[in-house]
């Protein structure tokens, strides 16, 4: 903790001293969600009455996160530091910890960006350091369909005219270790993960396109004994769609992933890894993801989200997830508002052992800074009906635990509960 506060007076003082022309205060930026969920399940949380964690399908890769979130919090400062000219130095750091337990606090984001440091390219600007680097996210189910961040240095908003240029060189930490010689042991690898992408393709009529194309690779190769079919690299395509019209907006994404990266680059509850190198993992992946929200009158506002994503792997160790959900809210005032959210979700393994699903319904009254539905912060209260199916559930094997996907038969096991408790959601 001790070092937590020192670098957090180290910034502040750079920020405040930094002899340079006159240059903003920092300012304070975070993102906090804390409350508490209760169940009438005897068998959740050996039968205490509260949900750790969130309810979500098994092997499935989300979450309908009204009224069924985790605790967190991440706090920091950013501002420049710098200013020589036209061109401005900035400093960006960010602590987090999802329990109330100070010692697990970690470092979130910790980089430095230069802008108007490349001749012709008044707005581009080189960083490095740890970031949230572009996120792409299904905010109704909680998942963040095509995230790189992690530690890196890149480069982006280069003016190309039509578009945006971007690129990043990322080096994400080895979650998985390659199966050696020697029995149950396992070589950590190393990755370098390759982001470039173009964006801001303007299509008219407040459409644009973000085109983009990621690979990774490991450091060293040919670890692992030679019957095992490691993927030792992998690579994803995406095409992002925005609309913004006068009613709200849309985002539609499509990704094609291969090998290492088949099913990679994805955020939420049921990811394990955002890469699947050092793994027996060849095959492919396809996701598509629509999401957004509409007003619908001048009280009524409504977000929805279409997922879908197949993984098919030589092993057969792959899976399909399919989730659909909306949420209406309705605003009595400036401050009252009461959001209902319904919505399924599906997961099968490739082998067809089964199919999980989840259905959930809620109601939440919500007072927040606004009647609209991205207004924060909100004070809620909620409710909810939840029915789950399982027919599957992942391997417990050797390392091939470690695989998404990996299926072992289950016994057909339906519940239903009621769960009900209140939290908070703030951004600043």
């Amino acid at each position: 903790m001790k070092k937590h506060i020192l670098s957090c007076c180290v910034i502040a003082g750079a920020m405040l001293s930094a002899p340079t022309m006159a240059l903003e205060s920092p300012e304070f930026i975070g993102y906090a969600k804390w409350g508490k969920m209760y169940t009438n399940s005897d068998e959740r949380n050996n039968g205490s009455g509260e949900v750790s964690g969130v309810i979500a399908t098994t092997g499935g890769f989300g979450n309908f996160r009204l009224g069924n979130e985790a605790n967190w919090w991440e706090a920091g400062l950013t501002g420049d530091v710098a200013k020589i000219s036209n061109s401005v130095f900035d400093v960006t750091w960010m602590i987090g910890n999802g329990g109330g337990d100070w010692s697990s606090i970690r470092t979130q984001q910790m980089y430095v960006g230069a802008t108007d440091v490349i001749p012709g390219q008044p707005q581009a600007e080189v960083w490095a350091g740890r970031r949230y680097y572009r996120q792409h996210e299904a905010f109704l189910i909680d998942v963040k369909v095509w995230d790189t961040s992690d530690t890196g240095i890149g480069i982006e908003n280069i003016d190309l005219g039509f578009a945006n240029a971007h690129f990043a060189w990322f080096a994400p930490d080895a979650k998985f270790g390659q199966p050696t010689e020697e029995p149950d042991q396992y070589q950590a690898g190393a990755i370098h993960s390759f982001d470039f992408r173009i964006s801001d393709i303007n299509l008219g009529r407040g459409a644009d396109l973000t085109l983009g194309i990621n690979y990774a690779t490991l450091q060293n190769r040919d670890l692992s004994p030679a019957e095992y079919n490691i993927s030792n690299d992998g690579y994803m395509l995406t095409a992002a769609y925005n609309q913004i019209w006068s009613r709200g907006t849309n985002r539609m994404t499509l990704q094609y992933g291969v090998d290492g990266l088949a099913g990679g680059l994805m955020d939420g509850v049921g990811t394990t890894n955002k890469y699947f190198l050092g793994l027996e993992h060849e095959g492919s992946s396809l996701r598509f993801v629509d999401n957004g929200e509409v007003r619908l009158s001048n009280s009524i506002d409504m977000m929805y989200v279409l997922a879908y994503q197949k993984i098919d792997l030589d092993n057969g160790n792959g899976t399909e997830w399919a989730s659909i959900g909306i949420q209406p809210q309705y605003a009595w005032n400036s401050f009252h508002t009461t959001a209902f959210q319904i919505g399924y979700d599906m997961a099968k393994d490739q082998t067809n052992i089964g199919k999980n699903e989840t259905f959930k319904a809620t109601i939440s009254q919500q007072i927040q800074a606004g009647p609209g539905v991205w207004s924060r912060p909100a004070i809620r209260i909620y409710a909810s009906y939840v029915e789950q199916a399982e027919e599957w559930k992942p391997a417990s094997s050797e390392w091939f635990d470690r695989i998404p996907g990996a299926a072992a038969s289950s016994s057909h096991i339906d519940t239903s509960e009621y769960v009900f408790g209140f939290n908070f959601e703030a951004w600043w």
